[in-house]
């Protein structure tokens, strides 16, 4: 064997240019004493680039290597410039065997940072041993080659002087059709190891950090010494005897707050998984800041069986009972309803109801003075509609399991919370448990049934209609009786009545000479942000015991509210990544936040002097009265010459909204950002595959004799987006 740095050559290593379109490039070979030589070769890189594709590269090549004088393959010593034009259709696997062979650093690196490297690297003499590999392209076999039709004279006459193996010509480069080609049986074996590795199940197991209960993949865990670490920093003294862990030895472990799925031993100390984040923070001896200890412990292992049970089998009407506020409305939408029992009822895909459970949020956040509320109040936030051909019966109605409530399991969680949950305590402000209210539910001695004050709407439908928003993918074959899916809609304060609002209150702060400008959507101010309380309040089984609310004050390190339920649904425990309201409730608190502290109000220069003297001359009570007046009537048209002055002035003032999670202003900066890669990258291809009605349509459906239809081709259509 012959190492490649020390092969003899013919010609000497003269400089290329990897933008000519010929190139000298040194072909290897063997001679007739079985020794690896090389040949000057001429090569035509408009031909190259669309012929040949790049295999990879070698430090030590072999005279027994097959590829020699397999005529497919071409195996160049000292033509990096001709790599380089391959650089952009290489995988970042193959750029990364090409700096290998060549001394490029590639830990760590991208591919666009790889290829830049790669491109401004110059060959030295650790590179001379570096042998290229490429294979010509099955669709390139047998015709003429990039190095026919290019003389050896032309190559060494016609390049400037200095530059002996370089044909200088402006001819621009063809696009390259590399990835229009079918791939090698080496890329294919290395795609195939790629997604075996990736979707071996060592990738999906997770391990458990007993520290804060996040899990994360084995990789990022730590193996700490319980022994060695200062547990006392994952204590929480504060935390009521009663409710402290029991799944595990606390005194073992210095009291600290730990999740027991973490621990190697139970009864007794040993070592703990820990997440990287937990891990350097216990090292630099602090509480991490995600810590159960930190307010984030739940004590579920407390609850009652009875009490377990029933948040795990409780309605969502059950649910908005036993709230101390409502953040939304709720309305379930059923339809597959047929109450008589025939044939048609039970042919494959109709023996199951479909609902909706659509959830929208309120202007204001509605606290309950007892619990249950009063009729009026459950009659303003709760309602179904029925879509059926024929209007629902009694005994369709008690099929409908979301919208059905049960006094004694109401009961018994409002008496769980008042007794258990700090925030759930009787106060003034709160007069807790309503036996009145309850016995309002529904009259007669059933404990199951539909509150009277919900009202139910009933839409007619046809098979047409019902067709248009049936299951096309047979997912509800094989179920029978209720399936309920989660729909919610969100609300952005960006309307045009909060904005009127809010205008009206930036005209009566700057009449008032106050200092700086706060506005806030809705009549009343809403204690939803930075409140401790609302996490129990809202979602009573998410914190049974009022102990890890949104913004505690409690905490050592605070967390905001986007960062622990980040944090939240990403732990062991299922709940919070499982419960199906948590996640839009704390969506549109973010945007409420947002629109507090994003929001400002600008004015064009040209016209601001003109404005603030504009501002100065009104009167602060038409500006009251006028706002009342848009309360009570936003359609309202101004009357006087002075109210449409007011308005004058307000239209001159715009809101200007940053940074507010589906807001105008954020759509419009998407857009912009898929405009410019659509400039930068080319329009994308979008495939649609459109499917008819499985179940109802007329092409693909059983005649009525019972013999299927004639199979429909499935449509393919290629838009430009």
């Amino acid at each position: 064997m012959v190492e490649a740095p020390f092969l003899p050559h013919s010609e000497p290593n003269l400089a290329s240019s990897p933008a000519a379109p010929v190139l000298i490039v040194h072909r290897a070979h063997k001679d007739e004493r079985n020794t690896v030589m090389s040949q000057p070769l001429p090569i035509d890189t408009n031909t190259w680039i669309s012929t040949f594709r790049y295999e990879g590269a070698t430090r030590c090549l072999d005279a027994a290597d097959s590829r020699l004088e397999d005529p497919n393959y071409f195996v160049l010593l000292r033509s990096f410039d001709l790599a380089k034009l391959h650089i952009p259709y290489l995988l970042v696997a193959e750029l990364r065997t090409l700096a290998r062979s060549h001394g490029v650093p590639y830990t760590g690196r991208n591919k666009v940072q790889l290829a830049a490297d790669l491109d401004s690297h110059t060959c030295g003499v650790l590179c001379e041993g570096a042998a290229l590999i490429f294979l010509q392209n099955e669709s390139s076999r047998g015709a003429e080659g990039p190095w026919q039709g290019v003389s050896a004279t032309q190559a060494w006459t016609s390049a400037p002087s200095g530059t002996h193996n370089v044909v200088d010509t402006t001819a621009p480069l063809p696009l390259s059709i590399k990835h229009l080609q079918p791939l090698s049986e080496q890329q294919h074996v290395r795609i195939i190891k790629d997604w075996q590795k990736e979707m071996s199940l060592e990738r999906f197991v997770k391990l458990t950090c007993a520290i804060c209960s996040l899990l994360v993949p084995p990789h990022k865990m730590k193996t700490l010494d319980t022994n060695s670490l200062d547990l006392t920093l994952l204590q929480n003294n504060h935390l009521p005897e009663g409710l402290r862990p029991r799944t595990y030895n606390l005194a073992s472990y210095d009291g600290a707050i730990l999740d027991p799925y973490g621990l190697q031993y139970r009864n007794k100390k040993g070592w703990m998984h820990a997440c990287l984040a937990c891990a350097s923070d216990m090292k630099k001896g602090k509480m991490p800041k995600f810590a159960l200890a930190n307010w984030l412990y739940y004590a579920r292992e407390h609850i009652p069986d009875d009490i377990r049970r029933d948040f795990s089998e409780m309605s969502v009407f059950e649910k908005a009972l036993i709230c101390r506020v409502r953040t939304n409305s709720l309305l379930c939408r059923f339809s597959g309803i047929d109450d008589d029992i025939t044939e048609e009822a039970f042919i494959s895909g109709r023996r199951h109801i479909k609902g909706n459970i659509i959830s929208t949020p309120l202007d204001v956040m509605k606290v309950n003075s007892v619990l249950p509320p009063s009729p009026e109040t459950i009659a303003d936030t709760m309602c179904a509609l029925i879509m059926s051909a024929a209007p629902p019966t009694d005994k369709t109605i008690d099929r409908l399991k979301p919208i059905m409530v049960r006094k004694s399991r109401v009961k018994r969680m409002i008496s769980f919370l008042i007794g258990n949950n700090p925030h759930y305590r009787v106060s003034a402000a709160f007069k807790g448990f309503s036996s009145e209210y309850l016995d309002a539910l529904f009259t007669g001695s059933k404990d199951l049934g539909v509150p009277t004050s919900v009202k139910i709407g009933h839409i007619p439908v046809n098979e047409a209609l019902e067709s248009l928003t049936d299951d096309y993918n047979g997912r509800m074959d094989d179920l029978e009786g209720l399936l309920m899916e989660n729909v919610a809609y969100t609300l952005g304060d960006r309307s045009g009545t909060s904005y009127r609002d809010m205008t009206f209150q930036a005209v009566e702060r700057c009449k008032a000479g106050k200092p700086f400008l706060y506005s806030r959507a809705g009549s009343d101010p809403v204690p939803d942000i930075n409140n401790p309380n609302w996490l129990s309040w809202a979602h009573p089984n998410a914190d049974p015991f009022g102990l890890g609310g949104f913004h505690d004050p409690r905490r050592s390190r605070p967390i905001g509210m986007e960062q622990q339920l980040r944090h939240l649904v990403s732990v062991r425990d299922p709940f919070f990544e499982s419960d199906h309201e948590l996640a839009f409730d704390v969506y549109n608190i973010v945007r409420k936040a947002a629109v507090n502290t994003s929001l400002r109000f600008n004015v064009p220069l040209s016209s601001y002097a003109n404005l603030v003297e504009d501002i100065a001359g009104l009167d602060p009570k038409l500006i009251t009265i006028l706002r009342d007046k848009f309360r009570r009537n936003p359609t309202y048209e101004p009357q006087s010459d002075e109210e449409r002055s007011v308005i004058q002035v307000m239209t001159s003032i715009a809101p200007v909204a940053r940074n507010i999670p589906g807001s105008a202003a954020q759509k419009i900066k998407m857009r912009n950002e898929i405009r410019a890669m659509i400039a930068q990258r080319g329009s994308p291809t979008l495939f649609v595959t459109i499917n008819p009605s499985d179940y109802h349509h007329p092409i693909v459906s059983s005649d009525h004799h019972g013999f299927p239809a004639a199979p429909v081709a499935v449509t393919r259509t290629r838009t430009r987006a």
